[in-house]
């Protein structure tokens, strides 16, 4: 069990810090700029994810 607890939070971690390198802190500086680079993450990896099926 503490093993696949683990296994979980390194996963989330590696998510995690992958959304923060796609991330663009310009972006955060315009207004609404949270918003929009959410919006932009979804975005891309929603069109990641199209493109693997």
């Amino acid at each position: 069990m503490r093993d696949q607890i683990e296994s979980y939070a390194a996963r989330l971690a590696v998510r995690i810090q992958s959304a923060g390198a796609d991330l663009d802190p310009d972006i955060l500086q315009l207004p609404g700029g949270s918003v929009i680079a959410t919006l932009l993450w979804l975005y891309a990896k929603g069109s990641t994810a199209l493109r693997k099926h």
